[in-house]
């Protein structure tokens, strides 16, 4: 999707984000109820299942914006297509090992980057701290040397983090 919104209109927010509790507020949705189908907010107005894919295609470069035609299926129609291509959108679509890298031009399209970074630093502080335990923990001293080292490693990863 990102990469065929040409005007770069599109921002994005993971539903599970704190970003996104204003967002449920304002439109008076549950996070269960967000939690079961993709939302889109187009200025004071919310869409859900279909309607949401159709108004996101609207935004996108061509051939896209020709699923507006769908609107004139019945909802009730569309959103049991919706249903199950979401179900099974990986047999369909196929399903990619990596995401797109997250760049600065990309990231400013996020409501939640914040919060990725502040997830990133954690990976990033946990995979440092598990390196340094195994440094220490496979020190040239006895099993009991090894263990003080790594919970040494342990309290001043705390005391940063704090």
């Amino acid at each position: 999707m990102i990469a065929n919104d040409p005007t770069k209109s599109i921002k994005f927010c993971a539903l599970q984000s704190r970003a996104a509790e204003p967002l449920f507020a304002e439109f008076g949705l549950t996070r269960e109820e967000a939690l079961t189908s993709i939302v889109f907010i187009e200025g004071d107005k919310h869409y859900q299942r279909s309607d949401a894919a159709i108004r996101i295609a609207q935004h996108l470069s061509w051939p896209f914006p020709a699923m507006g035609a769908f609107l004139l299926v019945p909802r009730i129609l569309r959103d049991a297509v919706y249903g199950c291509v979401s179900v099974n959108r990986y047999r369909v679509f196929g399903q990619s090992d990596a995401c797109l890298p997250p760049t600065a031009s990309i990231m400013r399209r996020f409501l939640d980057a914040d919060e990725y970074k502040e997830a990133q630093a954690a990976e990033s502080r946990a995979r440092r701290l598990e390196r340094q335990q195994q440094k220490a923990c496979s020190g040239t001293g006895g099993e009991g040397e090894g263990a003080a080292k790594a919970e040494a490693v342990d309290a001043a990863s705390v005391a940063k983090e704090a």
